[in-house]
């Protein structure tokens, strides 16, 4: 979770940390939650890609400090491939 925290702080664009857990429920093992400061209606390109950065700075962080990344990011790799599709083949 430091590593979602870290990329999502260190991304202009990003959402500020709202609240970062490291207790399991369900499936996760923990949980970086990143809100607006503000309603928003839409988002841009930029916002997108801090987006993909967040979503992918756990196993980042896995590979990166232990050398040898687990299976806890596939949900975060399978939501991060979401938003990249969406942004090519829905929103141009």
């Amino acid at each position: 979770e430091g590593g979602h925290a870290l990329v999502a702080a260190a991304s202009p664009q990003s959402d500020p940390v709202h609240k970062i857990t490291i207790l399991s429920r369900g499936r996760a093992l923990g949980y970086t939650m990143v809100l607006p400061e503000e309603d928003k209606y839409s988002t841009t390109r930029n916002e997108m890609l801090d987006q993909l950065a967040y979503m992918l700075g756990g196993r980042a962080a896995e590979e990166l400090v232990f050398h040898d990344p687990t299976t806890g990011a596939a949900n975060d790799i399978e939501k991060a491939t979401a938003t990249a599709r969406a942004m090519v083949t829905q929103y141009g």
